[in-house]
């Protein structure tokens, strides 16, 4: 079985909703202008509308990057990040779905590289969601030291219009993220492992993108209440 069809069949069971798992404490997170990590809030309380589905949310794959396998691999993280930290209900759009050739960049993005707001509300209005967060990655180096530039944005499908961003720039070589690193990895070890396991552990592409998942959901979901 390929990445892709392996990955769409977890999702099938994956989409059948989330918990808010209370007991896996955030990691406390700055997000101030000196932090490489950045959330702005548009209007939120003004955007959300009086609607039974305010709590469904439409989770895109990450655009901008070209590899396919590394694309569906940190979709698949990028997924957990969220499911772990929201409150409200998950939704994707599988790689073998009818809707599947509308979540490609060509689709999405602009020839000037923005993103088609437009389109993006129409996929979440599709799939029954009020809102969608769509992750755009600008650059992305998957092996140690690595860098992953990432921006989310919280779009309402109603509007159009962008309720939020969170944007981060995720470099191994940055102290603070180092730190955030470590932090996660202590929290998420398992029971034999040793620091000199974790020193080791920032070196792996799929620890690495899992950290950066757990994130974006934990900062979005504390500033947003998701």
């Amino acid at each position: 079985m390929s990445k892709t069809w392996g990955f769409a069949s977890l999702l099938v069971v994956l989409t059948a909703g989330c918990t808010h798992l209370k007991n896996n404490k955030p990691i406390e997170i700055n997000t101030d202008q000196n932090s490489p990590l950045r959330m702005h809030v548009y209007d939120w309380n003004k955007d959300q509308p009086d609607s039974v589905n305010a709590n469904q949310i439409l989770l895109l794959p990450p655009l901008g990057i070209e590899d396919q396998n590394l694309q569906t691999d940190f979709y698949h993280h990028l997924y957990g990040g969220a499911q772990r930290r929201f409150a409200s209900s998950l939704k994707i759009i599988r790689p073998d779905s009818a809707y599947a050739p509308y979540i490609e960049d060509r689709n999405l993005m602009r020839n000037d590289g923005s993103l088609d707001l437009k389109e993006v509300a129409f996929l979440g209005a599709l799939m029954n969601c009020t809102y969608v967060i769509c992750p755009n990655v600008r650059e992305m180096i998957p092996y140690h030291p690595q860098r992953i530039d990432i921006s989310l944005l919280l779009i309402n499908s109603g509007t159009g219009k962008i309720c939020a961003e969170f944007a981060g720039v995720f470099d191994a070589k940055n102290r603070d993220i180092y730190d955030y690193f470590i932090e996660y990895s202590n929290a998420h070890k398992s029971e034999n492992e040793s620091k000199d396991d974790l020193g080791f552990k920032i070196k792996s592409p799929a620890a690495y993108q899992a950290f950066v998942s757990d994130m974006c959901g934990t900062v979005m979901a504390d500033r947003l209440s998701l």
